[in-house]
């Protein structure tokens, strides 16, 4: 939806305000940079209060900004004006304009930099031991991302194109690729856990937004080839580009989908197990006037999914390291609770409630805690990091 919006946005913008972006560009500037510090400032207001934007279309619109969702869209814009055939409408309408819309992108962009900049950066130099892997490569490619953008934000500004060589400007300008690469993968490797979990908005983003930018590759390369290769040989040459990028899709999508029914396909086995357990303990107390709690009636911990024991897990939190303590029994979860964390008071206390939802449905398939919505996914993560460590040990 965000990107939908955004695409919209971002094409009314080039249709109906081109002749102003070329008039009044240091004034179209100056909007960019106050939408931007309007953005940031949002985002750290919504981190202070710890609540989500109130309304799903207030949350989808401010999103356009927040997020970064407008910036990717003129970037797009400026992506396809070189990628398109070039006698097409779109090419002539956006090429005269790409500077500056590469220029009002990053300045968009830089609200959202600088607040998720000021935390992952500072803990990829600080904790990187501590971040989970796929955490881990996230930044690392945006803070790759961050070095490409700066001299090509630089190198957009017309007087600064002038004074440069064309053959070096054009040369740093082929770095754009890379950019748009670790673009697609910014946007991928922060949206495949929450994606992993089922939630919609995320799996949407990953499906929509390599529609983009696969669809861009396919043409960008084909539009190449075509410069250089023989008519026949195009047409397989396609074909190979699109399978290729179908295996890319399928394989970041395949991975999510699994983990998804994995999760969801434990937690049922069991509650079925529990239920097929005290059903057959009610039966046999009724036939021979034994407990409940008969030894013999006991669950086999030997097919339990996690082994018994106590282990701890950790995560980042906003304000750094959380670690929780989860126990095992039986190979059921029977408690889990925060060790430490260096997160703000009210909220990493009032997240805590997550860990009764985890006890009680023996799974980390939990609703975040109003409120406290991030520091209720850095436990759930925290507690999901320690039942990997209890299944490794169950599997050895």
């Amino acid at each position: 939806m965000v990107l939908l919006l955004s695409l919209f946005l971002a094409a009314f913008i080039v249709l109906c305000g081109k002749k102003t972006i070329r008039t009044h560009t240091t004034l179209i500037y100056i909007l960019c940079a106050f939408l931007s510090i309007l953005s940031g400032a949002a985002l750290y207001l919504q981190k202070a209060s710890e609540q989500d934007i109130p309304g799903y279309l207030s949350s989808v619109i401010l999103s356009v900004f927040t997020k970064g969702g407008l910036a990717c869209a003129l970037f797009a814009f400026v992506m396809f004006a070189g990628a398109v055939s070039n006698g097409s409408s779109f090419r002539k309408t956006v090429l005269p304009l790409r500077g500056e819309l590469s220029i009002m992108a990053s300045i968009l962009a830089a609200g959202h930099i600088v607040f998720y900049g000021s935390r992952y950066f500072l803990l990829l130099f600080t904790q990187a031991a501590d971040l989970q892997k796929i955490t881990l490569i996230a930044a690392l490619s945006s803070f790759l991302l961050l070095l490409l953008l700066i001299p090509l934000f630089i190198t957009s500004f017309r007087r600064i194109r002038r004074r440069m060589k064309a053959r070096t400007w054009k040369r740093l300008q082929r770095s754009a690729y890379g950019f748009y690469a670790l673009l697609y993968l910014h946007i991928l490797f922060f949206n495949m856990r929450p994606a992993g979990k089922g939630q919609p908005g995320a799996i949407l983003n990953v499906v929509l937004y390599s529609i983009l930018f696969l669809s861009y590759g396919y043409m960008r390369i084909a539009k190449a080839l075509r410069k250089n290769t023989r008519d026949y040989l195009l047409l397989p040459l396609r074909f190979a580009a699109v399978f290729c990028a179908a295996c890319v899709l399928a394989g970041f999508l395949v991975p999510l989908y699994q983990a998804r029914n994995v999760q969801a396909s434990s937690g049922q086995q069991m509650d079925a197990s529990a239920s097929a357990d005290s059903g057959a303990a009610a039966v046999e107390e009724a036939a021979t006037g034994t407990s409940a709690g008969n030894p013999d009636t006991a669950p086999d911990a030997s097919s339990a999914q996690y082994k018994d024991g106590k282990y701890t897990g950790a995560a980042i939190g906003y304000n750094g390291r959380l670690t929780v303590s989860v126990t095992i029994e039986d190979g059921v979860i029977t408690d889990a609770h925060m060790k430490g964390s260096v997160d703000d008071e009210p909220y990493i206390t009032d997240a805590c409630a997550v860990f009764d939802e985890i006890v009680a449905q023996n799974n980390t398939l939990v609703d975040a805690v109003s409120g406290a919505t991030t520091s209720s996914h850095a436990l759930t993560e925290a507690v999901e990091d320690a039942l990997s460590k209890a299944a490794a040990e169950q599997a050895d």
